[in-house]
Order: C-alpha cells, then sequence, then structure tokens
C-alpha cells in the first residue's frame, strides 16, 4: 500500500477514526440540509455562493482524508473521485474564486434549482467518500503478499499473451476506424462525426473491435516489466493513439486511455517523481482547451494563420478546462427539473436495461439511454443533428432512487472502489494491475455518462480480459505438474 503512492503516509488507526468520524458528521449535516431546502422561503440567490464555497472545501477535505488514510493522491479511487468533482461540480470551484465568466451554468437555472443541484452532488460525493473510507479501514487492509518467482513469470506472462491477442484483434480497426473518423473531421470540422448516424456493416465491426485496442495496450504494459521492447512498443502505441484522437478532437478517448497508462506504468514500471505526474497533468489540461478550439476546424482552416490569433486568443486553459468540464453539472439541474414532475422515477430498472449492453443481442433495449432522453427534453434540434448533453452518474441514480437512493447508490460506490484498490494492492499480480488500469481508462467518463454505456465495455473488455489471463495460468500450471490443484480438484500423482 505504502509503496505504491507518490508520498508515503501510514494510516494510523486514530487518525482514521476521526476521518471517518468527520465524513460521517458531514453527511449528516448533509441529509439534514434536505429539509430545510424544502422551504420555498429561503434566499435562495444568497445561498448559492456560499454553497459553493462548501462544495470546494469538503471536496479538498475527502482528499486529504483519503491521503491521510491511504497514502496516495494517485489510484484508482482518487482518480475517479477528482473526475467526479471535476465534471459535477468544477464551476463551483470558479465561482468561488470569482473567475466563473458567464455565471454558474451560464446562468440557464433559477438559483433555488442551482442550490439543490449543489446540494445533491455535494451529498452524493459525501457519501461515496464516506463509503471509501469505510472500505479503507485499517483492519481491511492486508499487506501486501509477493507471488513466487515461476508464479510471478507464469503471471506475467499470461497477461502480455492476452495484451498481444487483444492488440492483434483490435490494431487494423482501430487504424481504419480512426483513419475514417480522421478524414471526416479534416473534410467538414469534428462536429460532422455526429451526422454519420450509427455505423451498420463491416463499419460497425471496426467500431466494437477497436474498443479492445486499449485494453490491449494495458495488457501488455502490465505483463512486460523489465521487457523493454514491449514497453516500448506499448507506450509508441498509446502516443500514437492518443495523438491520432487528438486529432480528431477527441479528447476524452485520448485523455482517459493517457491517464490510465501514466497510472500503470508509475504503479507497475517505473515511479514518477510527484513533479513528474503533476507536470503530465498540467500538459494535458493545456492542450485539451486547444483541442477544443481547433477540432471544429477543417483541414485547410488548421493550417491557416487565423488559427494562430485564436491559440493566443485562449484564456488561460486551465480555467477553461474547468469551465467546459463543469458543464456536466446541467445534466443533474436538468433532472431535477424534470424528474418526477415529467418523468417518474425507475427505481432500478435504468440500471437493468444498462446490464443489457453485455448481451449485444438486447442492445436495443438500451436505445432510450438517459442521456438520449434527456437531450431530446431539453435541446430536440441539437438532438436531430445528433448532438447530445451527455449525463452523469449522479442524475442517473437520482432517476432511478430518488434522492435518498442516489445517496445510498454513490456510498455503496465509493465502497467498492476503496475495495478495488485494497485488492490490487493486496497481491502484486500484474493481471490485476492491468483490470485496475483498463477500468480507469474506461470509468473516469462514467462520471460524466451513465450505467448503459459502460457495463458492456467493462464486462467484455475488462473482466473478460482479466479471466482469460487467469485461465491461462491454471491451464499452464495444471500441464507443468498434474498433483496442482486444477479447477478446484487435486489430481494425485500416480504410484
Amino acid at each position: 500500500m505504502g509503496s505504491t503512492a507518490i508520498f508515503t503516509l501510514h494510516p494510523r488507526a486514530k487518525a482514521y477514526q476521526v476521518f471517518l468520524f468527520g465524513q460521517g458528521v458531514i453527511l449528516i449535516v448533509l441529509l439534514a440540509l434536505e429539509f430545510a431546502f424544502q422551504v420555498d422561503a429561503l434566499d435562495y440567490e444568497g445561498l448559492v455562493r456560499p454553497m459553493c464555497l462548501v462544495f470546494s472545501v469538503i471536496s479538498l477535505w475527502c482528499m486529504w482524508a483519503w491521503y491521510c488514510v491511504r497514502g496516495s493522491f494517485f489510484d484508482v479511487y482518487s482518480l475517479f473521485f477528482l473526475s467526479a468533482v471535476a465534471f459535477n461540480g468544477g464551476q463551483l470551484f470558479l465561482e468561488v474564486l470569482g473567475i466563473n465568466e458567464g455565471g454558474l451554468l451560464n446562468n440557464r437555472f433559477p438559483a433555488q434549482v442551482l442550490v439543490s443541484t449543489i446540494h445533491l452532488v455535494l451529498t452524493c460525493l459525501a457519501a461515496m467518500h464516506l463509503g471509501a473510507l469505510l472500505g479503507a479501514k485499517p483492519a481491511a487492509q492486508s499487506r501486501s503478499t509477493e507471488l513466487s518467482p515461476d508464479q510471478a513469470l507464469l503471471n506475467a506472462k499470461a497477461v502480455r499473451w492476452v495484451g498481444w491477442a487483444l492488440m492483434a484483434i483490435s490494431a487494423l480497426p482501430t487504424v481504419i476506424y480512426l483513419r475514417q473518423n480522421l478524414s471526416t473531421v479534416l473534410a467538414k470540422g469534428y462536429a460532422a462525426l455526429y451526422f454519420q448516424g450509427i455505423p451498420v456493416g463491416i463499419e460497425s465491426v471496426w467500431r466494437v473491435l477497436s474498443v479492445f485496442f486499449v485494453p490491449g495496450v494495458l495488457f501488455l504494459l502490465a505483463g512486460s516489466k523489465g521487457i523493454r521492447l514491449n514497453t516500448a512498443i506499448a507506450a509508441a502505441a498509446m502516443i500514437l493513439y492518443a495523438l491520432a484522437n487528438l486529432l480528431i478532437g477527441d479528447r476524452g478517448g485520448a485523455g482517459y486511455a493517457l491517464v490510465a497508462f501514466v497510472w500503470l506504468w508509475h504503479r507497475h514500471i517505473k515511479r514518477f517523481s510527484p513533479v513528474g505526474i503533476i507536470a503530465v497533468f498540467l500538459a494535458i489540461a493545456v492542450i485539451l482547451p486547444i483541442v477544443g478550439i481547433t477540432r471544429s476546424l477543417s483541414g485547410d482552416q488548421r493550417l491557416s494563420s487565423d488559427v494562430v490569433s485564436m491559440l493566443f486568443s485562449v484564456e488561460n486553459p486551465i480555467i477553461a478546462l474547468v469551465r467546459e468540464l463543469g458543464t456536466t453539472m446541467r445534466t443533474v439541474a436538468y433532472t431535477l427539473t424534470f424528474v418526477p414532475s415529467e418523468r417518474g422515477f425507475d427505481y432500478g430498472l435504468g440500471y437493468l436495461r444498462a446490464t443489457m449492453t453485455m448481451v449485444p443481442s438486447l442492445y436495443w433495449l438500451t436505445s432510450e439511454t438517459y442521456s438520449s432522453w434527456l437531450v431530446w427534453t431539453v435541446a430536440p434540434g441539437f438532438a436531430r443533428m445528433g448532438g447530445g448533453l451527455g449525463f452523469s452518474f449522479i442524475a442517473e441514480a437520482y432517476a432511478n432512487f430518488d434522492w435518498l437512493g442516489s445517496v445510498v447508490f454513490t456510498l455503496l460506490l465509493g465502497y467498492a472502489l476503496s475495495r478495488l484498490v485494497a485488492w490490487v494492492d493486496y497481491c502484486k499480480d500484474p493481471a490485476r494491475l492491468a483490470l485496475a488500469a483498463t477500468f480507469v481508462a474506461f470509468t473516469l467518463q462514467y462520471a460524466r455518462g451513465e450505467s448503459a454505456g459502460e457495463i458492456g465495455r467493462l464486462f467484455w473488455a475488462v473482466l473478460v480480459p482479466y479471466l482469460v489471463a487467469k485461465r491461462i495460468v491454471i491451464l499452464a500450471r495444471c500441464s507443468v505438474n498434474d498433483s496442482r490443484v486444477c479447477d478446484g480438484k487435486t489430481i494425485l500423482p500416480n504410484a
């Protein structure tokens, strides 16, 4: 645990109890405020800025508490928490600093809706962090176990084989898919991708198979520690993949994959210094707003001299990025506005529909996702052009389980993510690291999405490759020595 952190700070039982108690008090107070906000006579206009300040303080408290308990700002839970804060509350930090040009969510919502939205987001994040702290209690943390040299070699080889196999089936489809998108963008701009409709036939095959490219790179890297050629191939593949997506304008496709790759490299191949990690994320933060400006231009326009003046006219790129990421909070505000007044709660049916994506033949059952419902409700003209507003895991939880149910759901989510961190740290297994890295690559966008877009990929591109790698290990052990345990049955050698 401590050996994998950027900074070393061993958790202390007393400190853990203090943070757990403090987080519990915070959640109780936030739950009590829900009853206070039911009063229509409150001065909601005057509550917006104080709520922004409370959100900022509690978010920083949560990160500090996690650092003191786990000794790291750079693990699976921390990355998801930061993503959730940035997407669902990024603009609130700018409001506190007085640099949110255009107002909170462009002043599209009345003050009462804004206060209710901030309160729901903050309560869900506080609940998620309480769940994470419950999953990180010192009694539940075991010392990291070392695999024997033979086991480590066999596990690494199995993970490496899975990585090569995934890259073999996805490399060509990925090249074709990215090339088609790049050609479209260079000819007509990034918005033209929305007008292409749902791919069918062979184009849909390329798109589906391309999903396995990033998992292939990450599994290859996880299984290639000490093999310079393989790590160089993995790094080159990831860099080329990220550059291609940035040229297209797909900032998420590049950013999420790069973050997962950097985490895995730091965790398994060679540790970065804190300054190095900060430099990488600052570089990403500077590049993404620039890509957001240039992606709307066609190929000829990108080469014109006007691009240079456009780039120099951009405001502070980090502020621009935080403001843009924070617009995801509008999906929560819209959901609070329309649910349950115009659309009833789904009481778990939304998550049930999302699980159908694990079975490709049942994918049609998820045609009406929350994101599609929202854009057709709020901006039907934009929806007809193929546009979308995204969604939020908090808004999805609310649409399914109402206010209190969303708090319970996010608490369980935080606990699950915390246990995943402990599970990865418990055993230095490259298969677990590969699973965690691929999980990061796909779930960071869940903070601004919904389950229907994630469950299928998590099953087929994350869990299945991990299970295949573990199966290869079991079969290899059984073939080496018949006296080993095979599928839970001990086969005794012949006398």
